[in-house]
């Protein structure tokens, strides 16, 4: 004779014969044919159909939904003996015949027990597509918002006793956040956390020892790890890739007829594994996304850095020019010029700005366009400079290196004003190389808005060459930490060449040649002029 035997308030132990009739309708109603006055059960929960000697399983539209040995019901499902049923949080076995031995109270076999007995392999086969389950759903995704509420969506499913859950994982900064919540068999995933958070010194005791573990409490005690007076609470750290968990997973329930066990806490030991590898991957993979999304930026930031710097040479009758540029990132704080004036004479800048990569190069980019409208309104040289000065003073975000040449090519002269920056070198015709620059010393832009800056004038004779470069041409370092230094430029420049252009090559081969083997670790800008009688070219 069938039979329905209840394993858990509010009717343990009493069994209810299936006979008389076909259909058996069960729920919290006092017309229902068995009676489970609980307010998690629906007024008419479920029922269960006879037909030719089968019976049969139905959820009548339930609020927390009815399992069978561990699934949730959604259609018609046939009963065999020993069944377990879940009417959410009423357990019960579904007896075919009379000297079925249902579960005891209190021992209601959880999701994933094993057993020696003839439902044994339909345990194991459903424990195993359970698992194969998690893989694929968690496997089709590289988003954590999306992994981690799926993980909870499947332990709910699997746990029908499941109450509440949250997935806690470790940011950057060390601090533990929910990332997934879910309380109520009916609630929503969420980010939010809307009740009282798991235990800390469970928590932390798991993040110590990379174990799991249960805690269990009845209503004698008043308190639970979630503030129950009925808990069983499973902690189970997210162990990653470097062997470290990342996080936790907390699952409770309220029933005190199913609180976990160890094959539960295996069980979800295992999702825990692979629900850390698909984060791991994830992160990963949101590494790779932003890296790529940064280096594209950083790209279209050094076209448009190289479009803002002059590309062709002035055209000046007796003189050529060349000039180099290379970062040391994808983009600098080094940057060159060439302005023609009203009347006749070119101006010639370098600029080194304090710093490397775009913090610096968005400071050289404001000051080239701040220069470039000072040049063409300044009264003199030193007014120029002062202004400037202050610009960068006002700005108070570091210093600025600047060397700026005015060219008189009618009466062949340059008037030179610097402001920290390498001293440009002057090679004449007769393969001498001298300093052109002054004596003094003088404060790089930004330091002092006080600052004066005393300008020199000097001849440029024929076959002479005026070279101007940045810091990391003079300071290159090669594979031992030794410097390029200026001696070394001297010499470099004292190698005869026909032109500009030839000239910036040579000296670019130079250092080049002496760094071998070791990381360009500065911006390096060179601009070279030569007075001769042949046409102005570009080394670029």
């Amino acid at each position: 004779m069938a039979s329905i035997v209840i394993n858990g308030p509010p009717a343990p132990g009493l069994r209810f014969p299936l006979t008389l009739k076909r259909e058996f309708v069960i729920g919290r109603s006092v017309f229902c044919d068995i009676v489970l006055n609980k307010r998690s059960i629906s007024r008419e929960h479920a029922r269960i159909l006879e037909q030719e000697g089968s019976y049969y399983l139905e959820d009548l539209g339930s609020a927390n939904g009815t399992s069978v040995n561990g699934r949730r019901v959604r259609d018609r499902v046939q009963l065999n003996d020993c069944d377990r049923i879940n009417m959410y949080d009423v357990p019960m076995t579904f007896c075919l015949f009379d000297d079925s031995k249902p579960p005891s109270s209190g021992t209601i076999p959880t999701f994933g027990d094993v057993h020696h007995d003839d439902g044994s392999h339909q345990k194991l086969q459903t424990r195993l597509e359970d698992l194969l389950d998690i893989i694929r759903r968690l496997g089709s995704s590289l988003n954590v918002e999306i992994i981690l509420p799926k993980v909870l969506e499947i332990l709910f499913h699997t746990f029908p006793g499941a109450m509440s859950g949250e997935i806690i994982l470790v940011g950057n900064d060390g601090r533990m956040s929910p990332h997934a919540t879910k309380h109520g068999r009916d609630g929503m995933v969420a980010a939010d956390v809307t009740s009282v958070p798991p235990d800390r010194r469970m928590t932390q005791q798991v993040m110590e020892t990379s174990c799991g573990l249960i805690d269990s409490v009845g209503d004698d005690s008043g308190e639970s790890a979630l503030e129950s007076s009925f808990a069983s609470t499973m902690y189970v750290p997210m162990i990653g890739t470097t062997g470290k968990p990342l996080g936790i997973i907390v699952l409770e329930t309220e029933d005190p007829v199913s609180r976990f066990d160890e094959d539960d806490l295996n069980l979800v030991s295992g999702v825990a594994m692979i629900a850390a590898q698909a984060v791991s991957y994830a992160r990963a993979h949101e590494k790779v996304v932003e890296h790529e999304r940064t280096r594209y930026q950083f790209d279209i930031a050094s076209k448009i850095q190289r479009r803002m710097l002059p590309r062709e040479c002035p055209l000046v009758p007796g003189y050529q020019f060349a000039h180099y540029y290379r970062a040391a990132q994808m983009v600098g704080g080094d940057a060159y010029i060439y302005q023609a004036l009203s009347d006749g004479r070119v101006a010639i800048a370098v600029a080194d700005a304090s710093g490397k990569g775009l913090p610096a190069a968005l400071r050289i980019a404001e000051f080239i366009a701040e220069l470039r409208h000072c040049i063409s309104t300044a009264t003199s040289l030193k007014s120029a400079m002062s202004y400037l000065n202050q610009f960068v003073c006002r700005t108070d975000e570091g210093f600025i290196t600047f060397c700026l040449a005015i060219l008189d090519p009618k009466h062949h002269t340059l008037s030179i004003a610097n402001a920290g920056h390498p001293p440009p070198r002057l090679r004449h015709a007769d393969a001498s190389v001298i300093s052109a620059g002054s004596d003094r010393v003088s404060f790089p832009l930004g330091v002092d808005p006080d600052t004066q800056f005393h300008p020199i004038t000097i001849s440029v004779h024929m076959g002479d060459e005026f070279v101007m470069f940045t810091d990391g041409v003079s300071e290159a370092f090669n594979s031992k930490g030794e410097i390029f230094g200026t001696n070394r430029l001297d010499d470099a420049l004292l190698v005869a060449v026909d032109k500009a252009t030839a000239r910036v090559q040579q000296l670019v081969a130079s250092v080049d040649h002496y760094c071998r083997g070791a990381r360009q670790s500065d911006d390096q800008c060179i601009v070279a002029m030569a007075r001769g009688a042949k046409p102005p070219t570009d080394a670029t």
